[in-house]
């Protein structure tokens, strides 16, 4: 059966993506918490990361999926949303026992498969789950929306309009997957369909620069920025998403994905940034797997870098041992799973 030619640009994007959230989870466990520029980089990463995923499954689903018939990929669908809810098992229920947040009891386990508790650093996974339900449920839908451009921006608009309307959140931890939270972290589908609608556009019509776009992300962005510098203090809402959150990542995510593909035309070796990107699932499970059990505050912002490095370094020597004779098995992730 042929194979299609993976998307280097995306894995590229990916593969950046997940060298910052690595950084983003060593800083939280190792940083001192009160470094201002450490700060910083933690705000700007945990701005741009997930809805940067958002954007490459968007982008991915379109490849994979919604330009191909239903009954030709449902399946491939439901099993790459299967491996992103284990994933979120695995990981959630890991990360809750070992920073005692948890008890390995069936009480506790249970509280996290049904989701009434949502463990951290875990629970962004569950949103995959949830897209990726709502494209097969609204398979035809997305299809014609990335065909329309006029419909396309109007139900964009929508969508993120409604983290106006959707400020408050909820404590409803199974609602909070749709909308958002109040008091505990979430990433709601509703107010983060804009990026996964982005990335479907953006594969449909093979978009690369745009002038229309790159000022209406520069607009975004820049509004974000100047609330930024001009009150002290602020930060924009996360939890739940508010709408100066969302678009403040947007330029910032264009100019990753152009970077992206400039890297990947001048065909230059890649590999080392490549590599997280085909096999995001397997750097996240065992970042935080070693992130979590060795965590010790370290209150040095070099050295969270040193560690960040090693183990994106372990993680990279893992996925060669299953090297055969120079040729790579199956990744770990494949063009057709998260967030890809």
């Amino acid at each position: 059966m042929q194979t299609r030619e993976r998307n280097v640009a995306i894995d590229v994007f990916k593969g950046l993506l997940v060298i910052g959230m690595v950084l983003s989870h060593v800083l939280s466990f190792y940083g001192d918490g009160k470094s201002v520029f450490e700060g910083k980089i933690m705000l700007f990463i945990n701005n741009i990361t997930f809805s940067g995923f958002v954007f490459c499954y968007g982008y991915a689903c379109w490849l994979s999926y919604f330009s191909k018939n239903m009954k030709e990929v449902y399946k491939r669908m439901l099993i790459s949303g299967l491996k992103t809810l284990i994933a979120y098992y695995l990981s959630g229920i890991y990360i809750s026992t070992i920073t005692n947040q948890l008890h390995f009891t069936f009480p506790d386990i249970l509280s996290v498969i049904i989701f009434q508790k949502l463990p951290i650093f875990s629970e962004f996974l569950i949103a995959f789950t949830l897209f990726i339900i709502i494209g097969l449920l609204l398979f035809h839908i997305f299809a014609i929306i990335a065909e329309n451009k006029i419909i396309f921006w109007i139900i964009y608009t929508f969508f993120l309009s409604t983290s106006i309307f959707l400020y408050n959140g909820t404590k409803n931890t199974i609602l909070s997957l749709f909308i958002g939270a109040n008091g505990f972290y979430s990433f709601p589908v509703i107010q983060y369909m804009p990026f996964f609608l982005l990335g479907i556009y953006f594969a449909r019509h093979k978009v690369k620069f745009n002038l229309f776009i790159f000022i209406g992300a520069f607009i975004g962005s820049a509004y974000t920025l100047f609330e930024f510098f001009t009150k002290n203090g602020f930060v924009p809402q996360r939890n739940p998403p508010a709408l100066t959150w969302l678009s403040g990542s947007m330029f910032f995510l264009y100019l990753y994905y152009l970077a992206s593909n400039f890297i990947a035309s001048i065909k230059i070796n890649t590999e080392i940034v490549q590599m997280p990107g085909r096999n995001v699932l397997f750097y996240l499970l065992v970042s935080n797997c070693i992130i979590v059990a060795f965590r010790k505050r370290v209150n040095n912002l070099f050295t969270c870098f040193i560690i960040a490095v090693v183990i994106l370094s372990i993680i990279h020597f893992l996925i060669l041992l299953t090297r055969r004779s120079g040729k790579a098995l199956k990744p770990a992730l494949n063009q057709n799973d998260l967030p890809d």
